[in-house]
């Protein structure tokens, strides 16, 4: 008996857009030679991106010691430092009395070259850390509820060029917004909540000072109307910096 193929994890997420549009799977996105895994190739990059950033899923979060690059900012900040390779979307940066600005930094001004620029952090603190969401190799990683985004987005793309209904494109629009709602609460909940107080663009706006002011909070997962003042696992303490 002949040994079934692995579907791949893209081919599964491509698969879920082509069965909302009631047209027949592809065996392999990446090597079938038809009209659907064509365009699921060609709008799937886009579609996993647009998903990933929409929230700060559990599933595609890091945290990382950023690397300062030798070359300084032309103007405005002290250092850069260079983002990791699958960098997608910053969520929160450790030192929160600096501010801070992701742009592109070219080794060579002047020049525009696509494959030397890279996305970098320019900060005045000497040293960063970050919790960012990750662009993943490995589509395994993905959460059952993302996969399900991924592949409904993904639907959305393709209803008009591969079934010609715009009523098909509406309504899919439609019911991955109504998804995307339920996903974010349903990821929300895998952790303590987080209760950033006093912003500092608020102090500048009432008290007229800039002056870092946040008081960072954990709460009772049994009790949400609790404060704790020690944070569960994974934290040492609660922070206040004024």
């Amino acid at each position: 008996m002949a040994k079934t193929a692995t579907v791949t994890a893209k081919t599964s997420i491509c698969n879920i857009a082509l069965t909302q549009l009631g047209e027949l799977k592809v065996e392999d996105v990446d090597n079938d030679n038809n009209e659907r895994a064509r365009l699921c190739k060609l709008r799937f990059d886009d579609c996993l991106k647009i998903v990933l950033s929409s929230h700060p899923w559990t599933c595609v979060t890091k945290r990382v010691a950023l690397v300062p690059l030798t070359d300084t900012p032309a103007f405005g900040f002290t250092y850069m430092f260079k983002l990791p390779d699958d960098f997608l979307r910053v969520l929160q940066v450790d030192n929160v009395q600096y501010p801070y600005k992701i742009e592109v930094y070219n080794p060579t001004p002047g020049v525009a070259d696509a494959s030397t620029s890279a996305p970098v952090l320019l900060s005045d603190a000497s040293s960063v850390s970050i919790r960012y969401i990750h662009l993943p190799n490995n589509y395994n990683i993905l959460s059952v509820e993302v996969a399900n985004l991924v592949g409904l987005r993904l639907a959305t793309e393709l209803a008009e060029p591969l079934t010609s209904k715009t009523d098909l494109k509406k309504s899919l629009d439609q019911r991955f917004m109504i998804e995307l709602g339920m996903a974010r609460s349903t990821d929300s909940m895998q952790g303590t909540p987080e209760v950033v107080e006093h912003f500092t663009w608020l102090n500048a706006r009432t008290n007229g000072s800039a002056t870092s002011n946040q008081t960072f909070y954990t709460f009772d997962p049994d009790n949400p109307s609790v404060r704790l003042d020690v944070p569960s696992s994974g934290y040492s303490a609660n922070y206040t910096s004024t």
